[in-house]
């Protein structure tokens, strides 16, 4: 075996998102090789990335025994403890790391994220953060996630012109970047360069509503939405543990991974929604310089999951890092009820999330009342969120995201 070009495709497969591909030829390397410090820190990364942490923290001292000096070790020790919410491990971890190679650019992401993650922050910090954003940005200038957290730091202290030239050092490079894009949005906004900001959003356009098709003879969607409600409620993978860190979902309950389930209702579900993604991105028109249109992909994957939420429960504003594009079908809403908010239960838009400030003001909002059997599609890098509502019954909905396959 030639160590160096199977962990060179393995990269590759990573990188591009194949993760059982990528964690397959890791496990290969290291049957080969017991223990090699590079394939065991990024097969520990990416049981990290799909909540199989039980066996990271083994691996990781077993290779920062062998290999101290070995950064990237200490660094993924630092997001395994961060993953644990033993934060000032994580910063310990992250901190040896950078004393190990003072030049790199990940470690000091990380500490400006837990920064910001603190109980104690406040908006005190944030030229604190700032500096070791702008450090990582110094120490590699082409860094996708420092130049992306600056960007998102400079937003957070209004410096927009500063932010807009960060950001576009991002698209230069990936013009189709999903957390780059959510953010130009915000800064065009911000800029009043109110065209621009639509050009990237297409509110009506590149963000559409339709109704579910089951294409049979007679459907009937109550009845199915009925049967599907019950499916949800009763599948095997339905939870209320979660990870706020990694879902928009502020109380209520998820069921990940929904075809994981075998049943009949949810492989109608699965064919309807695969018919419509078809649809929505045979009608969209071909731009090549546009960070969606110009990035249809000719093979994709679909990632699928139901929120389930009850009274005051919603989803906060958030972007899908991993996307193209995103969808949401309404499975059950809850019965008129007299609300305080006009809006309550709605889906909203260009609302930026993660404590980023809505630049363009309330006229750039806009929100679509949920029905029953609607579907909502969009580019995964739309702001959007949903506004609380006070009704006892419940609101189901199944989130998913295209994920392009440009191998």
């Amino acid at each position: 075996m030639n160590i160096n070009d199977v962990l060179k495709r393995a990269i590759s497969h990573h990188n591009e998102n194949r993760i059982s591909e990528a964690e397959a030829l890791y496990r290969s390397v290291l049957e080969f090789e017991i223990n090699h410090p590079i394939a065991s820190v990024l097969l520990a990364k990416i049981l990290l990335q799909t909540g199989r942490s039980n066996e990271v923290e083994k691996i990781l001292k077993t290779v920062i025994s062998q290999h101290a000096y070995y950064m990237q070790a200490h660094n993924a020790m630092g997001d395994f403890y961060e993953h644990k919410k033993e934060r000032l491990n994580a910063l310990r971890c992250y901190k040896k790391a950078l004393m190990l190679e003072p030049t790199q650019s990940a470690p000091l992401v990380a500490i400006g994220n837990i920064m910001q993650n603190l109980d104690t922050y406040s908006d005190a910090d944030n030229l604190k953060i700032f500096k070791v954003y702008q450090r990582a940005v110094s120490n590699q200038p082409k860094f996708l996630p420092a130049l992306n957290n600056f960007t998102a730091i400079q937003l957070k202290m209004l410096l927009v012109d500063k932010a807009l030239d960060t950001i576009n050092n991002v698209l230069s490079v990936s013009p189709n970047n999903i957390r780059a894009n959510a953010y130009k949005t915000i800064i065009l906004q911000g800029l009043g360069k109110k065209s621009e900001a639509d050009e990237l959003i297409g509110f009506g356009k590149l963000i559409q509503t339709t109704e579910l098709q089951l294409n049979t003879p007679n459907q009937n969607l109550v009845a199915f939405n009925e049967k599907l409600k019950q499916v949800i409620l009763k599948h095997p993978n339905f939870t209320s543990e979660w990870d706020p860190a990694k879902r928009a979902i502020r109380g209520g309950a998820v069921v990940p991974r929904l075809f994981d389930y075998h049943h009949p209702i949810l492989k109608k579900l699965e064919v309807a929604i695969v018919n419509a993604v078809g649809n929505y991105m045979k009608n969209l028109q071909n731009k090549e310089n546009h960070p969606f249109l110009g990035y249809k992909p000719a093979r994709y994957t679909i990632d699928i999951w139901a929120n389930v939420l009850g009274s005051n429960d919603h989803q906060s504003s958030h972007i899908h890092n991993q996307g193209w594009m995103s969808g949401v079908y309404y499975v059950s809403l809850p019965e008129s009820s007299v609300e305080d908010n006009a809006y309550a239960g709605w889906l909203e838009f260009n609302r930026p999330g993660y404590g980023l400030p809505v630049l363009g003001g309330e006229d750039n909002i806009e929100r679509i009342a949920p029905k029953p059997g609607m579907l909502v599609m969009f580019p995964s890098y739309v702001w959007h969120g949903t506004i609380p509502f006070t009704s006892q019954d419940t609101r189901i909905s199944i989130a998913f995201d295209v994920h392009a396959d440009y191998s």
